[in-house]
């Protein structure tokens, strides 16, 4: 090839040339948040549309799908569309199985991680876990100040002791 051409790959098929047509690879911003609103987790790409798994309700694009069906489902290496119907293997994102996966209307509000109820009790139990404090050190406190205004394991096991006692707890 001389400077002046242009390499052609002859290994995309329509099917990835459609995938990579409908994708952006960064977070979508701004205008591009209404546009490529689906993110596939096999991928790890935005989506203009994507499909969902009715199992577990987790998304998967058309690429990723045929990928996984083709290998795992032992499906015909021609496929280039998403069976209707349930497919005898396992969910690529929770193992049931038969596997059913369908087109996500693209007008539906995105599932976020948030909002599944697991998602949401741990997010809870994690925020109730987190008190946060006002830290005695400062960003420019020299080595001598942090090491005054810091506890040592000594310090901490005797204040948690106290705590105990005046609760009636064990330490």
């Amino acid at each position: 090839l001389n400077g002046n051409s242009t390499r052609l790959n002859l290994n995309i098929t329509p099917i990835k040339q459609l995938h990579e047509a409908s994708r952006i690879e960064d977070t979508p911003m701004g205008a591009q948040k209404d546009v490529y609103k689906f993110y596939c987790p096999l991928c790890m790409f935005y989506l203009k549309e994507t499909y969902e798994t009715q199992c577990c309700h987790n998304y998967i694009c058309q690429l990723c799908a045929v990928q996984y069906l083709r290998g795992k489902g032992g499906l015909d290496a021609g496929l280039t569309e998403v069976p209707k119907e349930a497919v005898d293997t396992p969910c690529p994102h929770c193992n049931t199985k038969p596997v059913t996966i369908h087109m996500v209307a693209f007008d539906v509000k995105p599932r976020q991680y948030e909002e599944s109820p697991r998602a949401s009790k741990k997010i809870e139990s994690m925020r109730s876990m987190h008190v946060r404090t006002n830290s005695p050190l400062k960003f420019d406190d020299s080595y001598e100040d942090m090491k005054r205004k810091m506890l040592t394991f000594d310090d901490l096991k005797a204040q948690a002791e106290a705590e105990a006692t005046a609760t009636g707890a064990d330490p």
